[in-house]
């Protein structure tokens, strides 16, 4: 036995051959202090007699077992239930019972546990990846050997675990029912989930010669004491973000168990905010390698499910919704792609999306990558086996030109990318190496580094599909527009896909000012396309730049026709000057324009108003004054906007905040008293608002 304690194991015998075999497996793993016991529904068959003799275990009748084992309780610790469809290789005991008795000692109640399988439908389920053929039994061993290294010290609580090899204290089995109630295998497992927390035991790995289906029984699970380990992990790192730690902490608290951030050497106020929020921080050190800092707040975590966000992002999500999505997702998937929104510029333009695998089951991700990290298989030979969400999104800040500004995101990335030997592919050091330089607006240099990796055509075709559209999209932005254009009539070849084809067609035509074409290439998309890489073009993207196109064209009124549906919609940001600009070209009223607008939208277009000219902004405030009258969006814009107006149009806006209640509000009053105007100015408005308002 390879463990350090004695232990009983027990076959479910239903078939000569299966349970010889499985006999002969167990043998070969027990040690001197091991029992074995051959458990049967009923009389035992002849068979079964002539094995047990062969290989020196004991048959017992199922509706015994309770009293057999309470003899056993004392000197062998722990019972290990097989049945005879499993197919045992290797050191799997030793890990299933490692994991039983550190998770019994953290959990303070009785555990049964299960290892994982290929074979196993259900939460202990292993998917295999593409290409990996186990059919000789040295490929066997050899591929249990490599995930027990990968998973070693891993388990996690689960709702129910299969019948097909499972765990527990000898001295639970033995307090167990014996004879009417407990007289076939099904029972047996039945009564052990009633009384025992299952967890699975992921360095654990054994075989099935047949599919083995795994049956959930609410009913088991009423015994059980509530979970006391995370379900989900948020896992972090930062260093100095005490600008943006708050925001992204208070937008995950109520949907996760656990918050853990390893920090790389904060020299501000970060580390306090975190520990005042309730995450647990570790203090490290930065080594260039974001995926190590990753994986340094990882093995810390302790959910089944890992979260993970940068200090500058924040979730949106329903908790609930977003828990009982992980629940439907654990049996098949081993992971989430979310949707992010990257705000970008000063924030007010519509954010750019992918979608990236933010959630993974800890028993089965790492993080790899010194620079944009992925989450790869523990075992290193693929990225994790993802499915969308729908019930969360991120958005994230870091690409703020106020934040892109203050961080040097550009210099620091530039210099991991071509100084780490931690990437997994040539290609993808080298994109990522581009992707930093078009940060730093080194158009020429992004372009030829991405140039080498597309032309190569070596390496995952995800890298190869980025490095075209960094390639061209940097000549692009350099003015080099007709390398761009034979560059993408040679990327027609690549593996880019005719949707991406068509948008990379219409921004080459809109840099040429052929925008007639441009908008034929956006129209053909029509609505919000994602690639198999995560990378998306929206309706959002795809509105606004047909809204270029119809402006570029001298097409006002069907621009501000598209961005006023869109604003409908709750969709594109555009600011009110633009919208007012159109109206003006295309005859169409201001009125129109104020009454289209979505009252969700008021305080954000209001706001733009103080950017405008004083006279615009007047203008658009008395026609929505007129469609809304006392609307406090209108109101607070207009106090300020009119401080900057003449006297008589200030008195017009006096009277109307007054008679809302708002006389603290009234310009003339701040005109009269604002020592930095004018000493004719502060008169005028003195003399106007004793004339025209009264003392009052």
């Amino acid at each position: 036995m390879s463990s350090n304690q004695a232990c009983v194991f027990v076959l479910g015998a239903n078939d000569r051959s299966r349970s010889a075999t499985a006999l002969e497996n167990l043998r070969s793993i027990m040690g001197v202090g091991d029992a074995l016991l051959a458990a049967v529904e009923g009389a035992a068959p002849t068979w079964l007699d002539a094995l047990a003799k062969r290989w020196r275990a004991e048959v017992v009748p199922i509706a015994e077992l309770g009293t057999r084992l309470a003899q056993e309780a004392q000197d062998r610790p722990y019972t290990i239930f097989v049945d005879d469809h499993t197919y045992l290789l290797g050191k799997w005991s030793q890990e299933l019972l490692a994991r039983l008795g550190e998770a019994e000692s953290v959990l303070g109640h009785p555990c049964v546990a299960a290892p994982r399988s290929p074979s196993i439908v259900g939460v202990q389920r292993i998917i295999l990846s593409e290409g990996v053929v186990l059919q000789r039994r040295q490929d066997l061993r050899d591929f249990s050997q490599k995930w027990t290294e990968a998973h070693r010290g891993i388990w996690t609580q689960e709702r129910y675990v299969s019948s097909a090899l499972f765990a527990v204290s000898t001295s639970t089995l033995a307090t167990q029912p014996s004879g009417s109630a407990v007289q076939t295998w099904s029972g047996i497992h039945a009564a052990v989930m009633r009384a025992c927390v299952p967890v699975v035991a992921h360095g654990s790995i054994i075989y099935g010669n047949q599919v083995i289906e795994t049956r959930q029984d609410a009913a088991l699970q009423t015994s059980r004491p509530p979970a006391t380990v995370p379900y989900v992990s948020v896992c972090m790192i930062m260093k100095n973000e005490e600008r943006f730690i708050a925001q992204a902490l208070d937008s995950v608290l109520e949907l996760a168990d656990e918050v853990v951030i390893f920090d790389t050497g904060s020299t501000d106020d970060s580390i306090r905010i975190a520990r005042d929020k309730g995450a647990a921080v570790l203090e490290g050190e930065w080594r260039n390698d974001f995926g190590w800092a990753r994986n340094q707040a990882l093995a810390a975590c302790r959910g089944k499910w890992i979260l993970w966000i940068d200090a500058d992002e924040v979730v949106e999500a329903d908790p609930s919704d977003f828990r009982a999505e992980l629940r439907q997702a654990e049996e098949e998937y081993e992971g989430l792609s979310v949707r992010i929104l990257n705000e970008v510029g000063s924030g007010l333009e519509t954010p750019s999306t992918h979608w990236a695998m933010r959630a993974f089951r800890r028993s089965d991700g790492m993080f790899s990558g010194a620079l944009h990290e992925t989450v790869w298989s523990r075992l290193g030979d693929r990225s994790v086996y993802a499915t969308a969400c729908t019930s969360l999104q991120i958005r994230h800040y870091g690409y703020l030109n106020s934040v892109m500004t203050e961080r040097n995101k550009g210099v620091r990335n530039v210099e991991i990318a071509s100084k780490s030997h931690s990437f997994r592919f040539p290609q993808e050091k080298k994109v990522h190496e581009a992707r930093s330089r078009m940060l730093l607006g080194e158009w020429d240099q992004a372009a030829a580094i991405a140039l080498e990796v597309a032309r190569d055509r070596e390496g995952p075709e995800s890298f190869i599909r980025l490095a075209w559209r960094v390639a061209i999209d940097s000549l692009l932005f350099a003015g080099r527009v007709e390398e761009a254009a034979e560059l993408l009539e040679e990327a027609a070849d690549a593996p880019l896909g005719p949707v991406f084809l068509s948008y990379l067609r219409g921004e080459l035509d809109q840099a040429r000012g052929r925008h007639a074409e441009a908008l034929e290439h956006y129209l053909a998309i029509g609505e919000t396309y994602r690639d198999g890489d995560g990378w998306e073009i929206t309706t959002d993207h795809l509105r606004s730049k047909v809204i270029q196109c119809h402006e570029s064209l001298g097409n006002p009124r069907a621009a501000l026709d598209l961005a006023l549906a869109s604003l409908g919609e709750g969709r594109l940001d555009l600011h009110l000057g633009k919208l007012i600009e159109w109206a003006d070209a295309s005859g169409t009223s201001l009125e129109e324009v104020a009454r289209r607008l979505p009252s969700q939208r008021r305080e954000l277009v209001f706001a733009q108003l103080l950017q405008l000219d004083p006279q615009t902004a007047d203008s658009f405030l008395d026609a929505a004054y007129a469609m809304w009258g006392r609307d406090m969006h209108v109101l607070a814009a207009a106090s300020l906007v009119a401080r900057r107006l003449d006297v008589q149009r200030q008195l017009a806006w006096s009277l109307r905040l007054r008679a809302a209640g708002l006389a603290s509000a009234c310009p003339l009053a701040f005109t009269a008293n604002d020592p930095a105007a004018p000493e004719h100015r502060r008169k005028a408005a003195a003399q106007a608002l004793e004339a025209g308002v009264g003392t009052n």
